[in-house]
């Protein structure tokens, strides 16, 4: 049986960025954003995940990643204590967004515990609740390098995986 496999990331330049971002810009910008997640929900089986990295109460540096409910299908990241997302993760509104640490992180923000970071692309302050600590050396390869790794527990910097609203 055949399949196509398809790669891509966002071409978009840092001005058209930080157009889509600026407050009234906001609800056009999600409104599109949901009706391409939902195309890409009816017609294929895909992966996503984006990045970006902010810094945590103690000055720690962390990569926050974004990934939808097929990214653990794709990359098989197991858990050590606590639990992945559940359906009800993607689809809740809480306060607190659910996140997967790596095992540097959790000596910092221990199974349970919440922070804030403040996320780049948007500028604003979120708000997150560890649920799960990764497998030491778990990580996720590069797409573009396929001999590269992305390890959730790297020393220089601290890796978090949370869901898609």
């Amino acid at each position: 049986m055949k399949r196509k496999v398809y790669v891509g990331n966002d071409q978009s330049t840092g001005k058209q960025f930080s157009q889509n971002f600026k407050q009234k810009n906001l609800a056009k910008t999600n409104a599109h954003a949901r009706k391409v997640f939902a195309y890409l929900d009816k017609n294929y089986h895909y992966s996503l995940r984006w990045s970006f990295d902010s810094n945590l109460n103690n000055g720690d540096s962390v990569s926050i990643d974004t990934v939808n409910s097929n990214f653990f299908k794709f990359y098989l990241l197991h858990i050590a204590a606590g639990r992945s997302f559940n359906s009800a993760d993607y689809k809740s509104s809480s306060y607190y967004i659910p996140v997967l640490v790596g095992v540097n992180v959790v000596k910092s923000q221990p199974l349970g515990s919440k922070f804030t970071a403040v996320n780049s692309s948007s500028g604003k302050k979120e708000y997150y609740q560890v649920v799960g600590v990764l497998q030491q050396n778990a990580n996720v390869p590069s797409v573009y390098l396929l001999d590269n790794q992305n390890y959730a527990n790297c020393k220089n910097k601290l890796n978090t995986y949370h869901n898609i609203w």
